[in-house]
């Protein structure tokens, strides 16, 4: 058998041999006074703590403040942050025993200004009769956590007190701001029930839902497909821009498609799901398009279903699953050009660089990471005809948004004049000739 001591020094070559890798930060941001878990994904990331030369640590560093560590397994470290000024720091995760891995700005230090808000979506703001006699009640209470007191639609909430919060002109859903310096500190919750089944029911719970949760699509699953009940999908639309809603009805265990329909989505609206033969457990998928705006992102939607008995008029609600957005991806490299309003222009990407051709003007910018297909990033523009020709970039802004294959970029010159460009990936068109 292996002594103790041999185990203990195949496990430190190993340990020695392994590389540490570092593939996503999330949340990527948060704020100054630190406080907030952070979860570092990755692999070989688990500490070997024997045999090990002391300090024999694993150490994580924002800004080269330490972080406390919470727990660290082979993929995933989560740590509490530390606090920080503002800005983008740099991420440092060591291991003792098998290196130690740089993050350059991979988290950001947010100091929000006080005219800064979170937006909160209340699905049901409305109280109203309703079918077969019921008569239907919204109530919104709200905890505030903080030390400041806070006011949402008049209603002024002390420190560490809850209150019942009437929301003005109410319709089917409705908006309130939460200043983001207290958000992390506000509780919202919002009950609706029928005052005629009071003494049967206490009601249905319905999420109170932030910004962060709205979505390019939704996806609805283990929606009930038989007659004993009425099925309401209600979907909502973060801005007011018109768009067409497309509903995808699915066998949810097969993922056969059964229907599809499209809707008019202007902040709201509402699409029976009539029950289906043979089908127990439907799915429902949504996707929006801006009308008439083809390289427009989709707009951002939540949605739910209710799901009402017929024989005793309860609620269920089905809501879609709090899934964190995609992580941030490196813009593709290659050539782009020649989009679909046939701009004239080109974009050449690298792996650091982003050059820009157009008509008497160029200009560069460092290769971002898109999330959710955006990317913001800040760079040099340039005439390149009459007086300006070859002189220094001017700083300009640079705003990305991909739609598949299409990105529509936005360039915002020293003037603080936007003009915007479409080029497709892949194309064949050559860059347009500088102006002399």
């Amino acid at each position: 058998m292996k002594t103790l001591a041999a185990v203990a020094l195949v496990l430190f070559a190993l340990s020695l041999s392994a590389t540490p890798a570092v593939s996503t930060i999330t949340p990527a941001s948060g704020s100054i006074n630190g406080g907030d878990y952070v979860h570092i994904h990755g692999s070989d990331l688990l500490l070997v703590p024997l045999p090990c030369i002391p300090p024999c640590a694993l150490v994580v560093t924002f800004g080269g403040v330490e972080a406390t560590v919470v727990s660290d397994t082979a993929d995933e470290i989560i740590v509490s942050t530390p606090p920080h000024a503002a800005g983008s720091v740099d991420v440092q995760v060591a291991l003792q025993t098998k290196g130690t891995v740089n993050i350059a700005n991979g988290y950001r230090y947010e100091d929000p200004a006080d005219s800064d808000n979170v937006r909160f979506l209340v699905p049901i703001a409305v109280s109203a009769q309703g079918a077969l006699g019921s008569n239907w009640v919204s109530e919104l209470s709200i905890t505030n956590s903080s030390n400041e007191a806070i006011t949402i639609a008049s209603t002024t909430i002390a420190p560490n007190t809850t209150a019942l919060v009437t929301l003005p002109n109410p319709n089917i859903g409705a908006f309130f701001n939460v200043s983001r310096r207290l958000a992390n500190s506000v509780t919202a919750g919002l009950r609706v029930h029928d005052t005629t089944r009071d003494a049967d029911s206490w009601g249905t719970d319905i999420p109170v839902v932030p910004e962060t949760q709205f979505r390019p699509s939704i996806v609805l699953s283990h929606i009930p497909g038989d007659s004993r009940f009425r099925t309401l999908l209600r979907l909502y639309a973060f801005t007011s821009d018109f768009a067409n809603a497309t509903v995808a009805i699915r066998d949810d265990a097969t993922g056969a498609l059964l229907s599809t329909q499209t809707v008019v989505l202007n902040n709201y609206a509402q699409v029976a799901i009539d029950p289906l033969a043979n089908h127990p457990r439907l799915r429902a998928e949504i996707t929006t398009q801006i009308i008439g705006a083809s390289l427009q992102p989709p707009v951002p939607i939540w949605g739910f279903v209710a799901v009402t008995n017929n024989a005793t008029q309860q609620v269920t609600t089905i809501t879609p699953s709090l899934i964190p957005t995609a992580g941030p991806v490196a813009l593709r490299t290659g050539h782009w050009a020649g989009g679909s309003s046939g701009s004239g222009s080109c974009v050449d990407v690298t792996v650091t660089e982003v050059t820009v051709s157009m008509v008497c003007a160029i200009a560069h910018f460092p290769t971002p990471n898109t999330t959710n297909g955006r990317f913001e990033a800040d760079g040099t523009y340039s005439i390149t005809a009459g007086p300006s020709n070859g002189g220094p970039g001017a700083p300009a802004h640079f705003s990305g948004v991909m739609n598949g294959d299409d990105l529509a970029l936005t360039i915002t010159t020293k003037d603080g004049t936007p003009f915007t460009i479409h080029v497709t990936y892949g194309s064949t068109q050559p860059c347009p000739q500088l102006c002399a």
